[in-house]
C-alpha cells in the first residue's frame, strides 16, 4: 500500500491531482470561448511557474550545486565552486542526468531535490508543468477539431477511447516482452508502431462499432453500481433504513425523492 500511495513508480498521491484536475475541466462548458482563453492563460501560467521557478532555484539560488555537493561526498563539505570549473560542470550535468533518471519520487537526502521539474519526478514544479501543459494543449486540439474534423478524425478516435488505448499499449508490451523476454520491448520504431497501430485500431473500432471496449466494460460497472444503490434505497425507503412512512420519532414522513443516475 506504501509503494502504491507514496513511493511506487506511479504513487497514487501524485497521480491524483491529475484525475482531479481533469474531473474539474471536465465540469467546465469547454463550448464556451470564455472557459478556453482561461484554461489556455491558465495553463500557461502554470507551465510558466513550474518551468521559472525550478529554474530559480536550482540555479539562481544555487539549489543544484547544494544538489551536486551532496551526490559527492568526497568534496567532505567543500563547496563546488572549489574545484576546476569544468570538472565542476561535469558533475553538474551528472546530477542533472540523475534528475532525468528518477521514476516516482525523488531522493530524501536532500530538500533540494524538491526543486527539480524533470518528468515523473512527482514535485509540485513538475506537476505544475503537466497540468499547465495538458490545459494549452488541450485547448489546441479542440480548436484543430472543429475546423479540420475529417482530418483529425483518427486522433479524436484516440481520444473517445483514452482507456482502451493506454491498456491495450500496456497488454501488447506484455506480450511482446512474454515472446522476446531479452529487452525487446525497446527496440526500434516500437513508438511509431505503437502511435500508428492506436490511430488505426480507434479509427476503425469507431467506425464500425462506436464507444472503445474498455469505456463501454467500465460504463456497464458504473451503470450496476448507481443501480444497485438506487434499488437499495428503494427497498429501504429513507435514508434511515427505516420503513417509508416511519420517521425518526415514529410519525408519518414523507419518502425522499429518487435521484436520477444523471444526478451522479
Amino acid at each position: 500500500m506504501t509503494e502504491f500511495l507514496l513511493t511506487g513508480y506511479y504513487p497514487a498521491i501524485t497521480f491524483m491531482v491529475f484525475v482531479i484536475a481533469g474531473m474539474a475541466v471536465g465540469r467546465t462548458d469547454l463550448t464556451s470561448s470564455v472557459v478556453r482563453v482561461r484554461m489556455a492563460v491558465g495553463g500557461a501560467v502554470a507551465a510558466a511557474s513550474g518551468y521559472l521557478g525550478s529554474w530559480f532555484l536550482l540555479y539562481p539560488l544555487g539549489g543544484l550545486d547544494r544538489l551536486t555537493e551532496a551526490e559527492n561526498p568526497f568534496l567532505e563539505g567543500r563547496p563546488l565552486s572549489s574545484l576546476d570549473p569544468a570538472y565542476a560542470e561535469d558533475l553538474r550535468y551528472v546530477t542533472t542526468d540523475h534528475a532525468h533518471s528518477i521514476s516516482g519520487q525523488v531522493p530524501t537526502d536532500s530538500w533540494w531535490w524538491l526543486a527539480v521539474n524533470t518528468p515523473h519526478t512527482g514535485t509540485s514544479f513538475e506537476i505544475l508543468e503537466a497540468v499547465g501543459q495538458a490545459l494549452v494543449v488541450l485547448v489546441v486540439c479542440m480548436l484543430l477539431a472543429e475546423r479540420l474534423p475529417r482530418l483529425l478524425y483518427p486522433l479524436t478516435s484516440v481520444g473517445r477511447m483514452p482507456l482502451t488505448v493506454y491498456s491495450g499499449h500496456i497488454l501488447v508490451l506484455a506480450v511482446i516482452v512474454a515472446l522476446h523476454p531479452e529487452g525487446s520491448a525497446g527496440g526500434p520504431w516500437y513508438l511509431e508502431l505503437f502511435v500508428l497501430g492506436s490511430l488505426v485500431f480507434a479509427s476503425l473500432w469507431r467506425w464500425a462499432v462506436g464507444r472503445g471496449p474498455f469505456e463501454t466494460g467500465l460504463g456497464a460497472f458504473a451503470d450496476a453500481a448507481v443501480g444497485f444503490v438506487e434499488g437499495g434505497r428503494s427497498d429501504r425507503g429513507d435514508l434511515g433504513g427505516r420503513g417509508p412512512a416511519e420517521g425518526w420519532d415514529g410519525a408519518k414522513a414523507v419518502p425522499p425523492l429518487r435521484r436520477g443516475p444523471r444526478a451522479w
